[in-house]
């Protein structure tokens, strides 16, 4: 199965999603961005990243440059995922995550912390694939897949449990 996007169906479900998550969630800005552009902006970013959302100024980014449309909407679904985690109050790791991330995930040095990364990361790929089928996004979940569990193969990599 696959899931193709013309350009312009590209914009209007980005509109789509946005807009949804600006009205319910009181996300301030969204912005596509290459990856220079996003490093100069984030301080949080590295090359493995695809985007990044931060709770305190309620800004999502999302890496777009040689990526297909469907692997940007698949983040910006993931880092909404964020949103919707934080804002239900599913757990408290966002107080970590908001307060005291790490520049270099290897930083991190409890292996408490790692899981709660992983925790969040796991809940935010689930939340933002219920968005997928909520606002009719449609992206089959043997796509979305390959991109979230490609995401956590590298996190849990990138982590060097001891």
């Amino acid at each position: 199965m696959s899931y193709r996007l013309s350009s312009k169906k590209f914009a209007r479900v980005k509109e789509k999603i946005i807009s949804y998550m600006k009205i319910n969630y009181n996300i301030k800005k969204v912005t596509f961005l290459d990856y220079d552009s996003l490093k100069k902006d984030s301080d949080r970013i590295d090359s493995e990243s695809d985007g990044i959302y931060y709770p305190d100024t309620r800004k999502i980014y999302v890496r777009a440059e040689d990526r297909s449309y469907v692997e940007q909407l698949i983040t910006l679904l993931h880092e909404c995922g964020h949103v919707v985690t934080i804002s239900n109050n599913a757990h408290n790791y966002h107080i970590y995550y908001s307060n005291s991330f790490a520049k270099d995930i290897k930083e991190i040095k409890s292996n408490n912390s790692r899981i709660d990364l992983i925790r969040e990361e796991i809940v935010a790929w689930e939340e933002g694939f219920k968005l997928n089928k909520e606002l009719r996004v449609n992206i089959p979940w043997n796509i979305y897949g390959v991109e979230y569990r490609g995401s956590m193969i590298t996190l849990i990599e990138s982590l060097n449990f001891k």
